[in-house]
């Protein structure tokens, strides 16, 4: 199945290339299932489509016109597409920043004058508001023609890019519009945004909230997606100081207490977790990913049974989570619910074949459910997606000492030791295999550690 993410990207590859018809086309199959408000859209632009094309081919309206018409259809997929991300990314739970939107304009003071006294702007953003975003660029190229000095012009072109999700051009208008006002924090935080969301370039991104900051302290939206910078940056108590100053300020509180549960999950602050995740359920009772989060508190502090039940109504809600569901799948091996945990782990390995957790665990599974051949399999490629781990050398040590391949197996408990020298397993192993090449008829001694049974 092919990647959300990867599907609209190339969608937008098409639109560029001209061929909207294609993409509005398989961007209607796609929001089907997922967003019945944005299919709507999706089939109104392609009525919208069909009635100038129609119009072309009756010679009711000339070329001219017709380009207009087709580049205000591209757009307007363009923007589509972009809102249909967000939508995903919302529906992932993926947290969502906090940008200053055209609408919004963002300007105040001495900037809102300048944009409500040149009739262009305010044209160009009646323009926007109709959907006639090839009108409004026009409109705000000519106020920037008209006054090569006036930020605004450049700033509210930036802004539609932005919105378009034509982030080439939105970076070179916010780096045009902070040419000319050095210290517009609309600029840095959208700016920011781009590198954030779109890019996924975390320095810049922090550095741009910081100017925005520095420039405009109460500037409470840049503060919010610089908490989005350090998460991603796993810089948590970062983090957790810029969500608490949101909550003090009461902006986007839900989602900042969300936010910071998330944080202090992995700062091992579990209760204070649990605290803040609750709050935030009581919003958005189905965010799959604080709901997971409360299961990961559980899971940390070695409840398997209890996070399970989080777990399992998180992939309820949003199934692709190849971490929660490996987590579960841990759990359950745990607990020795061996082929439920197997089920878990080859369904993470459909979805993130890299994760060497998986394919060890897998491993395990297996060998627990004595499926040798399998085990070694499994074992083998989760070295080979992660060779620095030392487990599955240990696991592979205790599966040739019970193969009776003393040598096999004394090489691969070295190999672990190499690599984490207090490896239990392999210290217990390696020296069961000289014992065993020493003494044959050694028996069997009990496996005490990741619950494996001979």
């Amino acid at each position: 199945m092919e990647n959300p993410h990867d599907l609209l990207k190339g969608l937008r590859t098409l639109v560029q290339n001209n061929e909207a018809e294609q993409a509005l086309e398989q961007l209607s199959t796609f929001l089907e299932d997922r967003s019945s408000d944005l299919l709507d859209e999706a089939l109104s632009l392609t009525q919208q489509l069909n009635h100038w094309e129609q119009k072309m081919r009756l010679n009711l309206i000339d070329h001219k016109e017709y380009g207009i018409a087709f580049s205000n259809v591209c757009f307007g997929t363009l923007r589509l597409i972009t809102q249909s991300i967000k939508e995903i990314q919302g529906q992932s739970n993926q947290q969502a920043s906090a940008g200053v939107a055209l609408t919004d304009l963002g300007l105040s003071g001495q900037d809102s004058d300048k944009v409500s006294g040149d009739p262009l702007l305010q044209s160009g953003q009646k323009k926007y508001e109709s959907g006639d975003y090839t009108g409004a660029l026009a409109d705000f190229k000519s106020a920037s023609e008209n006054n090569p000095t006036l930020p605004e012009a450049k700033l509210l072109q930036a802004m539609l890019y932005g919105e378009l999700g034509m982030p080439d051009e939105a970076l070179h208008f916010y780096n045009e519009t902070l040419r000319l006002d050095p210290k517009n924090a609309t600029a840095f935080n959208n700016r920011g945004l781009i590198y954030l969301e779109t890019l996924e370039n975390y320095p810049p991104a922090l550095k741009d909230f910081d100017a925005a900051l520095k420039t405009d302290p109460g500037m409470t939206t840049a503060r919010f997606n610089r908490a989005l910078v350090y998460m991603n940056l796993e810089q948590f108590e970062n983090a957790v100081r810029d969500l608490d100053a949101c909550i003090k300020l009461k902006l986007h509180t839900e989602q900042a207490f969300g936010l910071r549960g998330v944080c202090k999950a992995r700062l091992h602050d579990y209760d204070g977790s649990r605290a803040d995740l609750n709050i935030a359920l009581q919003y958005e009772p189905e965010n799959a990913t604080y709901i997971s989060t409360n299961g990961l508190n559980l899971y940390n502090q070695g409840e398997y049974a209890a996070c399970i039940a989080h777990f399992d109504r998180s992939l309820s809600i949003h199934q692709q989570q190849p971490e929660t569901r490996n987590l579960r799948g841990i759990s359950h091996y745990f607990l020795e619910n061996y082929a439920l945990a197997l089920s878990d782990f080859n369904q993470v390995i459909l979805e993130a074949p890299d994760n060497a957790y998986a394919w060890f665990f897998k491993g395990c599974c297996e060998k627990a459910l004595g499926q040798t051949v399998q085990a070694e399999a499994s074992l083998k490629q989760a070295i080979a997606v992660s060779p620095a781990m030392a487990e599955p050398y240990a696991i592979l040590g205790v599966l040739y000492y019970e193969a009776n391949q003393y040598d096999i197996s004394a090489t691969y408990c070295q190999s672990a030791l190499a690599l984490d020298d207090e490896q239990s397993v392999a210290i217990q192993y390696l020296e069961l295999a000289r014992s065993a090449k020493a003494k044959p008829d050694i028996g069997q001694s009990i496996l005490g550690f990741f619950g494996i049974k001979p």
